[in-house]
């Protein structure tokens, strides 16, 4: 029996580490203090009953601006001046991770690699990956080359008859995805591409999977947040 949760990250970009696709911690890349490196200003954390476990913003400590981001996510460097340092609430973040059986977001490659930037120690957690769920089975997905074409939160709202408003908020996002998780486990077009990555490796499968092999689960959840592990490994070379 397990227990999942829905996360969303709000970040000053998209630039992480480059020393974190190979395993490396926060502290241990070198290339922090260039200006390009991105940081995570907003993190929400939410239960399968939609319980708030943590929603809070932080003050980055090498970005001064980022105007492209906040263009998209509203979260300005005066609304986060007087917030914590995401070291500072570090300990508290750890405890709600190692408390989940399963982290699902979507995306989930993206948030959780910035998570791992940012210290928080993932050690082999099972992840599920709504955004590459639903391009999977989407029957409105489009095809590029053979592969899913994977698409926005919204759309995977919009799909479900679901409201988006507010997105690029972490808490408004994190509800979105437990939505239309829970619409998608519900279907049997998405529940049959569901797939619980091990965080052992943070490279995504669709991005540096050709070279790595990661273990590949298959859960059954229900609306209590529960269900039966039925695991399954497969390998991608």
């Amino acid at each position: 029996m397990t227990k999942y949760v829905s996360l969303d990250v709000e970040t000053t970009g998209l630039n992480l580490p480059a020393l974190v696709y190979k395993g490396k911690r926060r502290e241990q890349a070198s290339n922090l203090d260039e200006p390009k490196v991105d940081e995570v200003i907003q993190l929400a954390i939410i239960d399968h009953t939609e319980e708030v476990l943590f929603y809070d913003s932080f003050k980055p400590s090498k970005r001064a601006s980022w105007k492209a981001a906040e263009a998209i996510n509203s979260i300005s460097p005066e609304s986060v001046a007087h917030k914590q340092s995401f070291s500072r609430r570090l300990e508290e973040i750890q405890s709600i991770v190692n408390r989940a059986d399963i982290l699902i977001a979507f995306n989930a490659d993206f948030d959780l690699q910035f998570l791992h930037a940012e210290g928080v120690c993932l050690r082999q957690k099972p992840y599920i990956c709504a955004m590459e769920m639903f391009a999977q089975a989407s029957s409105a997905r489009k095809r590029k080359g053979g592969r899913a074409e994977f698409k926005s939160l919204a759309a995977c709202a919009s799909f479900f008859g679901l409201s988006a408003e507010g997105a690029h908020n972490a808490l408004v996002d994190a509800r979105t995805t437990l939505s239309c998780y829970k619409k998608m486990t519900h279907d049997e077009r998405f529940s049959a591409q569901q797939k619980i990555w091990n965080c052992h490796t943070l490279e995504a499968p669709q991005m540096q999977g050709r070279h790595k092999t990661f273990s590949c689960h298959r859960i059954t959840p229900d609306n209590s947040g529960k269900g039966s592990w039925c695991v399954h490994n497969k390998g991608f070379k």
